[in-house]
């Protein structure tokens, strides 16, 4: 008998691994072992078993929008595959260490300003992608355009507070790249600046006119 192995081939790259099935190479035909036997029959269904785990890897890199090659596909039928890390689980992660470190390497409003920003991200998620969660793999540039998009539209945020968000989330996915869970940065190119605020400074004549208006107040 040999070891029967699985090959997997997608755009003519192939990737191998070995099953725990053996098998006398004059009784495999057409994929499967010859035979009506009983032996032939377990042997055969536990193949199809085989087939349908690899179906269901494949299924599953789809919904995380892995990339699927041969090796990716290979490596999440035997387990070898990298976990799967998801943005607001690092984030919540990211918002406990903060609280941990109150008082030591930051003040409560720092605290205030990421657990806003994750709060609104979850509702961001619900309403674009019907989702709690989304995997790291799955962010790109447009998922940092569409969540400043929701921030001043539906939840009628202004610019310079929709840019603090955006800068908030943009440093955790920098740990997350920092850490090796990321190849490249998604966000590298998206750019959003702060305004400058007009203050409406008051010249000198309204100064003369608001001073003028405080003294009649006090003379009555």
């Amino acid at each position: 008998p040999v070891t029967l192995y699985l090959r997997i081939t997608i755009d003519g790259k192939r990737s191998e691994t070995a099953t725990s099935l053996e098998i006398d190479p004059d009784k495999w035909e057409s994929g499967k072992m010859k035979g009506t036997k009983e032996d032939a029959k377990s042997f055969n269904a536990y193949l199809n078993t085989l087939r349908n785990k690899l179906y269901d890897c494949h299924k599953e890199l789809l919904q995380l929008g892995v990339p699927i090659t041969a090796e990716a596909l290979r490596n999440a039928f035997t387990g070898k595959g990298e976990r799967s890390r998801y943005l607001i689980e690092i984030f919540k992660v990211h918002n406990n260490n903060i609280e941990k470190l109150i008082g030591k390497d930051y003040a409560k409003p720092t605290l205030t300003k990421y657990t806003t920003t994750v709060n609104h991200l979850e509702n961001f998620l619900k309403w674009k992608y019907k989702t709690s969660d989304i995997n790291l793999s799955q962010l790109k540039y447009e998922f940092l355009a569409d969540f400043e998009f929701y921030l001043k539209t539906e939840k009628s945020i202004e610019h310079n507070t929709t840019a603090k968000y955006i800068k908030n989330t943009k440093k955790v996915v920098n740990d997350c790249l920092a850490k090796g869970w990321l190849k490249a940065n998604p966000f590298a190119n998206f750019k959003i600046a702060t305004k400058l605020v007009d203050r409406n400074f008051l010249s000198e004549s309204e100064l003369d006119i608001l001073a003028n208006k405080e003294l009649k107040v006090e003379r009555i």
